[in-house]
């Protein structure tokens, strides 16, 4: 449940609007002039240093390059050119090739630290990905599309080189050896075949790329007679872009090597390029002689560009309290025994059979419940809200049931209080008598007749990683408690693109390492404790209502139910609460919003959509406050948005704590 005065109290950051929600709907395009092959200046000259190098593009379309204002920098550039500091690398380090790895992270070759860092793109958090004491001075990053990084790595004063392969895990092992001064590096798109390029020698290889990951066959692809050769990019139809530092141009050839195209860069020193854009055909390039990046237009899409194209869109779907049970003996209908049954009938797309990404499995929820409602020794917190609850042993019986099933049950407290004002002592007080009554021994024997307070749910203590703060208000002092309680992960900070402490996109799950200043009140550093945002939703605007089976004007329409949603944005924090009660919207717009919402992450960064819902809204009640007819409906748009869901190859339902075991060894959908 949230409150309106949250959302009214983040106000709206006005950089933060249309161009930042993803949908060619609601965001105007500031690429160049359709003209190709046409240079323009994308930044003004002085704003990097020399070191100007990169550079990747994101989703959204920004831009990032090392080397803004100062050595040991990232920056970032809009689409529209303006540029800012995005992140500082640690002391020491210098940056030179990027890449925007499957969750959002750029990866950085820190040449001077022997790195690949890796930067956090919500919290701008640098971290060191991989370290690797026999390396020289990793130069430039190939990402693989099964996400396996390669690493130029040249000496150049011996005038030789290597090649690094980087797991997933940042485990390191040296793919190729005995080469010249080894610096742009590509994949093809196919996966295939890696490219390297030797600057002095001005030659360009290719590997086969074997099925554990390993190089062999090299054969030359392209030799010159004159000028460096340095980065290096594929286009979707596996043509290179190279940049010739000191000819001041970059050479487009084909995959058996032939020159299609030489474009003038409008400086002599051009490091390095990436595509980007919203359709991927607009080539960026560092360029160092007037230190700036430069652009122009292309036929066909680059290779890979920001859009992650098999990362995939995971959707994760959680209930908060759940008092109510839905089992036979109860006078109310639906329940958590609803959900649990709803999922038993659904299957995750069957991609190629793999486990790791939940390939055609079972899906599965997160539940966070306060255990007042199977030992209600304390007051019910919501006996004058949306529910009293059901008989405690049957509220147990469906816990149990879901947990057997494989769904994941989490802390909301025992409870459910307003603990903004909480110490640390009674944050852990209500996190630990919740955790002692679900880990305390079951009886399924146990009767509504003969009720034993004794019993728990018999939950392992190692189960337990998950944490909700009450009323969706976190606080600084319940991360503290919940790291402190041996918890994982909390899942409790409204998110958006423009409404949230990270504003400019969905962000993917993030550790607390730096905190979240942004926040009100604020977060204090907790690293490694993970925060799984709760997502705001995003109401269509008008160009696409129709698509979503609403009539225009619903954005102006949900101005008039709440005075703080701003029709510009579209975006409702919270759960299903605010959409079913503060909005008072239709089974429709319910679902026309879900929909949405869920097609900007696909279309954008594929950050989990995170979806907060009330079991007890899909419950028809003995008391009869809300129609059964109105509560069918309600179910009929969950269903049917999770049918368009797994309708999506791309899509997988999963848990929280599937969601961070895929973090932690990120495998992406395979090829067709």
């Amino acid at each position: 449940m949230n409150r309106a005065r949250r959302a009214r109290s983040i106000g709206l950051p006005l950089a933060a609007l249309a161009a930042l929600l993803l949908s060619g709907a609601c965001r105007k395009s500031s690429e160049p002039a359709e003209g190709l092959f046409i240079v323009s200046p994308l930044t003004a000259e002085g704003q990097f240093t020399a070191g100007i190098e990169g550079p990747a593009c994101d989703a959204a379309g920004n831009v990032y390059a090392a080397g803004y204002a100062r050595q040991g920098t990232i920056g970032r550039v809009n689409p529209d050119g303006r540029a800012e500091l995005f992140a500082g690398l640690p002391e020491g380090s210098v940056g030179n090739g990027i890449r925007v790895g499957p969750t959002g992270a750029l990866f950085v070759a820190d040449y001077t630290g022997h790195n690949i860092l890796m930067v956090d793109p919500a919290t701008r958090f640098v971290r060191v990905f991989a370290h690797e004491p026999a390396m020289n001075q990793p130069n430039d990053l190939a990402l693989s599309p099964d996400g396996v990084l390669y690493a130029s790595d040249p000496n150049w004063q011996a005038g030789t080189g290597q090649v690094w392969r980087i797991d997933a895990r940042g485990r390191m092992t040296r793919a190729a050896a005995d080469m010249g001064t080894t610096n742009g590096i590509e994949v093809s798109p196919d996966g295939r075949t890696l490219y390297v390029n030797e600057s002095a020698q001005r030659k360009i290889w290719a590997f086969a790329i074997l099925p554990d990951g390993g190089l062999a066959d090299k054969r030359l692809v392209a030799s010159f007679q004159d000028f460096g050769l340095d980065g290096m990019r594929c286009d979707a139809d596996g043509n290179l872009y190279v940049t010739r530092h000191g000819k001041g141009t970059v050479v487009k050839l084909s995959p058996k090597g032939r020159i299609l195209r030489e474009i003038d860069v409008l400086g002599s020193k051009p490091s390095n390029l990436c595509f980007g854009g919203q359709d991927g055909r607009t080539v960026y390039v560092t360029e160092v002689e007037h230190t700036r990046l430069v652009r122009f237009r292309v036929d066909r899409p680059g290779r890979e560009w920001g859009k992650p194209s098999r990362t995939p869109q995971f959707v994760c779907v959680s209930s908060d309290d759940n008092g109510y049970s839905g089992l036979a003996g109860s006078p109310h209908e639906g329940g958590l025994h609803y959900f649990t049954e709803l999922f038993a009938g659904l299957r995750n797309p069957a991609g190629s059979g793999d486990a790791r990404i939940c390939d055609g499995a079972s899906p599965h929820y997160t539940f966070f419940v306060n255990t007042r409602f199977i030992v209600p020794d304390v007051p019910n917190p919501h006996s004058g809200g949306y529910g009293v609850g059901d008989d405690p042993v049957l509220v147990k019986r469906a816990w149990r049931e879901a947990f057997e099933r494989g769904h994941e049950i989490a802390v909301h407290t025992h409870s459910h209080p307003h603990g903004r004002p909480f110490t640390v002592a009674q944050w852990e007080d209500e996190m630990r008598r919740s955790i002692e009554i679900l880990t305390h021994p079951y009886d399924p024997a146990e009767t509504s007749e003969k009720p034993d307070p004794s019993t728990g749910l018999g939950i392992p203590r190692q189960a337990l990683i998950g944490f909700r703060a009450p009323f969706i208000e976190p606080a600084d002092n319940g991360m503290t408690a919940a790291v402190r309680m041996g918890l994982t992960y909390d899942s409790s900070i409204e998110e958006g693109p423009g409404l949230g402490p990270h504003p400019g996109d969905f962000p993917w799950p993030y550790t607390l390492d730096v905190g979240i200043p942004a926040q009100n009140p604020p977060i204090a550093s907790h690293p490694g404790f993970w925060e799984i945002p709760l997502g705001n939703f995003v109401a269509p605007p008008d160009g696409a209502c129709e698509r979503y089976g609403v009539p225009a004007g619903f954005r102006a329409a949900l101005a008039k139910r709440q005075d703080y949603f701003r029709a510009e944005n579209g975006e409702i924090t919270g759960m299903d609460w605010n959409l079913w009660n503060e909005y008072a919207m239709t089974p429709a717009e319910f679902l026309a919003t879900l929909k949405y919402t869920l097609d900007l992450h696909l279309d954008g960064n594929r950050s989990p959509m995170t979806i907060g819902f009330h079991s007890e809204l899909y419950t028809i009640r003995r008391d009869g406050k809300t129609a059964p007819d109105l509560i069918r409906a309600r179910r009929a748009a969950v269903e049917a948005f999770l049918a368009y869901a797994l309708a999506k190859p791309e899509v997988r339902l999963v848990d929280h704590r599937e969601l961070l075991e895929w973090l932690a060894n990120p495998v992406l959908l395979h090829q067709e």
